[in-house]
């Protein structure tokens, strides 16, 4: 007999920060993105972004953008399959 351990998704961590800190830093990267639409790096940072400050929908998005850039992307990849299962997890 197999005997099988349920395995949950650790927890999302929401880092406290300033709230004027975390406007500036989207807003740098969402000019960035602005200035260059192409930029794979600043999608990149501002889904890292968003997850950090429990922003899963705008994460997603963000990562989603990524793979339309750069569709062999593994970084992007597991970070939507996380998202994917906080959400399902209802995390």
């Amino acid at each position: 007999m197999i005997i099988r351990k349920k395995v949950e998704a650790p927890p999302l961590i929401i880092k406290e920060k300033p709230a004027e800190e975390d406007k500036v830093k989207e807003d740098a990267l969402i000019h960035r993105i602005a200035e260059n639409p192409k930029d794979m790096e600043a999608y990149r940072e501002i889904g890292d972004y968003y997850l950090s400050v429990g922003n899963i929908k705008d994460a997603k998005e963000s990562f989603k953008m990524v793979l339309r850039l750069r569709p062999r992307d593994l970084k992007a990849k597991s970070s939507l399959k996380e998202i994917e299962m906080k959400m399902r997890l209802g995390n």
